[in-house]
């Protein structure tokens, strides 16, 4: 059983799930949350990270998600991998400090130390940097849409070539994130601090 249906079958469903009303369901998305965020860790972040998600949740429900559903799918992605990625960096911050240096830094370009980002971007960096940029974008449904048709005009030939090719793009992707990780110094398990 994973964490998520835990909760969802001992603690959101008993407290009422969405049967009673919606500012009772706001309270439950709210209070599972929170203690989502209590399991991860006693820490002033992990509380936080509970907090920020299930407002978020909450204010989707209340009618923020049928004005995002109206918005070009570009704008969409952005929004999701904002809040992605500030929900991230609440989970790993080790104190509210830090927190707020990194909000900073990501938002204001301003690292706490007074050092400019530019400082840690050699070639490599650079490299993965531009990576990153381009497969965050939804390159994969777009080329989804193009295989369907390939396949389609093709044959299945021409399907298990894509689906072979798809494979190996994704075992070398591996290969190569598996290798820069134990290259590393020191690269703790995310839960070390549990």
């Amino acid at each position: 059983m994973s964490l998520s249906s835990w909760f969802r079958d001992y603690l959101y469903i008993p407290l009422g799930g969405n049967r009673h009303g919606p500012w009772r369901t706001y309270f439950n998305l709210f209070t599972v949350f929170l203690l989502c965020g209590l399991w991860h860790g006693a820490a002033w972040t992990f509380l936080l990270w509970g907090v920020y998600h299930g407002v978020i949740l909450a204010i989707e429900r209340a009618g923020v998600s049928r004005f995002l559903g109206k918005l070009p799918k570009i704008l969409k992605h952005i929004y999701t991998l904002l809040l992605v990625m500030v929900g991230w960096v609440i989970f790993r911050a080790e104190s509210l400090p830090q927190l707020g240096q990194f909000l900073k830094a990501m938002f204001l370009g301003a690292p706490g130390d007074g050092a400019s980002l530019w400082q840690y971007m050699d070639s490599e960096n650079m490299f993965f940097m531009c990576l990153g940029l381009l497969l965050c974008l939804p390159i994969l449904e777009n080329s989804r849409h193009f295989k369907t048709q390939e396949a389609e005009s093709a044959g299945p030939a021409a399907n298990s070539v894509v689906i072979a090719r798809d494979t190996l793009i994704c075992a070398l992707l591996f290969f190569v994130c598996t290798t820069y990780v134990m290259s590393g110094t020191y690269n703790p398990f995310i839960y070390f601090r549990f």
